[in-house]
């Protein structure tokens, strides 16, 4: 199944998915399949004028690695089963970075002309 998502929309997906083929321990057709995935979606987002060394994809990228980051984190802290301050911020890290990857994937889709938008309260 396909579906049209906006142009930001792509360009998470794909600096999710090197995040993921850099950090994950995969097996080698798994990792294929997602390198073959984010190929094509390199070539996608290219077509709108947002490439792998451009400024908005590698900030996009550093986000979502921070996310992953401040995420793995707060599991880690989650796991003890205490209510901690330091479980409430990796939370706040959680939130503050998804309101950061908010702000730049509309700055993408600004940029790009994407014909749909992400929205969020």
């Amino acid at each position: 199944m396909k579906i049209e998502v906006s142009n930001s929309e792509v360009v998470d997906r794909a600096t999710i998915l090197q995040i993921k083929i850099e950090r994950l321990k995969i097996n080698r057709a798994d990792r294929d399949c997602m390198e073959s995935e984010l190929e094509e979606l390199i070539k996608i987002i290219e077509r709108v004028g947002i490439g792998e060394d451009s400024d908005m994809f590698k900030r996009l990228k550093q986000v979502n690695e921070f996310l992953w980051n401040a995420v793995a984190e707060q599991k880690e802290w989650a796991s003890y089963g205490v209510n901690c301050d330091a479980f409430g911020e990796a939370s706040m890290k959680v939130v503050q970075l998804n309101q950061n990857r908010y702000e730049l994937k509309c700055t993408i889709d600004e940029i790009t002309k994407s014909e749909l938008w992400e929205f969020k309260e």
